[in-house]
């Protein structure tokens, strides 16, 4: 569905439909209603109808519902229409709404606001499409993207946030994974976690971001035995200080790197976990876990080197995130910030990366994500001799040359393996080779001079 009516208060609602939106709609009536709603779609725009009254009194006020489904519905246009004086306007559009219709003077126009709206949200998806930029936005604290899919992951982590639920986290190394592990162990009030605090200095604070410390994390490895794990679990519990109020979720670990774990650790974990919820019938009792696993994840279990019983454990919620080179333009826009990011930090000033440099980013495979990102541009601000940085201040080489070889070579290979299989089918014999490859004896003999096999 392209446009959602979202009702905020259903009994004071101006009753919004098709006929005045001008388009095919979903409605909703209440907040929940319509989170649960963007849990599963995507529109293009939202109409947020606050009513026929307005005032302080609304419980959630106009700019919290709005901020709620922003944060839901990153990528959408959203139009309020309601009762509303001058002040609530401002503060609206400040926050960021398409545009604000006044109930009832300016109901006349909403056909025309939804149409605009969707035709902008069309225009940014087609220049998305066609390589144009987006806008980079920082989808939770310390992880900048564009990208729709890590947009959706961060809106997915942002819900979890306050649950004592079991999430796994899967991607590539400097996607971002220990920042959004950070984030889930904030509790919905959004304070650093207390088991953190008091782990002893087992966290480590990563990429800034406002944060706070990482729970206690341990690095498993194929030697890592299930004694260190329970060391890590009876240590954290000791030290976790009783919380009081309403976020009571108890410690936390984070286990890196999970899919490391021999077989034998696998089963003993998966002992523990088993014992917690069936013998001593509570979860409780250990540790709330959020694992991080690499990209290989699903071929370990696929393979058999990596148990599903556990796998199913430890992820009620799964999130996979996406690598760097799959994310878009979103490594020209990060280039682009971190260029600003270190110009300032260092001293330098007018750097610009070249055309030259930003084809190669683009055509970069970044197996290091965003931390390789990240060293090569902080390289080429300390070590760039002019205003414009080129590939290879930034340690690539230039994409155009290295994409026309690679196209070359890929052709010449193909090429070699047809030839060859057609003159091993014809015993050599050329007349028949250039018969069956449907080119003639010269054109065959000249081809075979050009891959070097006369």
């Amino acid at each position: 569905m392209r446009v959602i009516i979202v009702e905020l208060t259903p009994s004071r609602s101006i009753g919004l439909g098709p006929s005045l939106v001008d388009q095919d709609v979903a409605s909703v009536k209440g907040m929940d209603a319509a989170i649960e709603m963007l849990r599963t779609s995507e529109p293009e725009v939202i109409v947020l109808d606050v009513g026929t009254e307005s005032g302080p009194h609304l419980v959630p006020t106009p700019a919290e519902a709005y901020q709620r489904l922003a944060d839901a519905a990153c990528s959408a246009r959203i139009i309020v229409v309601g009762a509303g004086d001058e002040l609530l306007v401002q503060e609206m559009l400040r926050q960021g709404a398409f545009d604000f219709l006044t109930f009832p003077d300016e109901l006349d126009a909403l056909a025309y606001a939804v149409r605009r709206a969707t035709r902008v949200a069309q225009l940014e998806r087609r220049t998305t499409s066609t390589g144009g930029r987006r806008r980079l936005a920082e989808v939770v604290p310390g992880l900048m993207s564009g990208d729709p899919t890590m947009r959706r992951v961060a809106r997915r982590c942002e819900r979890l946030v306050g649950h004592p639920t079991r999430v796994l986290l899967q991607g590539e190394p400097g996607t971002g994974r220990k920042t959004l592990a950070r984030m889930l162990s904030q509790t919905r009030r959004g304070h650093a976690s207390q088991a953190a605090a008091a782990s002893g200095g087992l966290g480590s604070d990563i990429l800034g971001g406002g944060l706070g410390l990482l729970p206690p994390i341990l690095s498993c490895s194929a030697s890592t035995r299930i004694s260190d794990i329970n060391d890590l679990f009876d240590k954290v519990r000791s030290t976790t200080p009783v919380m009081s109020g309403p976020s009571t979720l108890g410690p936390l670990v984070i286990l890196d790197s999970i899919d490391e774990l021999s077989p034998d650790t696998q089963a003993a974990l998966l002992r523990r976990l088993v014992e917690a919820e069936t013998i001593w019938r509570d979860r409780t009792a250990l540790p709330r876990t959020i694992s991080v696993a690499t990209e290989n994840l699903g071929s370990r279990i696929a393979e058999g080197f990596f148990r599903r019983d556990l796998y199913d454990r430890l992820a009620e919620v799964h999130l996979c995130l996406p690598s760097l080179r799959n994310r878009s333009d979103d490594c020209v826009e990060l280039a682009d910030w971190f260029l600003q990011k270190f110009q300032q930090s260092l001293g330098r000033h007018r750097l610009r990366l070249s055309d030259e440099a930003i084809d190669a980013i683009r055509d970069h495979d970044w197996p290091g994500n965003v931390a390789e990102l990240s060293n090569a541009v902080k390289q080429a601000v300390i070590t760039a001799e002019g205003p414009s940085i080129r590939a290879s201040d930034l340690g690539l080489t230039s994409s155009n040359t290295t994409r026309l070889v690679s196209l070359r070579q890929a052709r010449e290979d193909a090429e070699r393996d047809v030839v060859q299989r057609a003159l091993k089918r014809v015993n050599g014999n050329i007349a028949r080779a250039s018969e069956m490859l449907g080119i003639s004896r010269p054109t065959l003999y000249d081809l075979l001079n050009k891959l070097g096999m006369r």
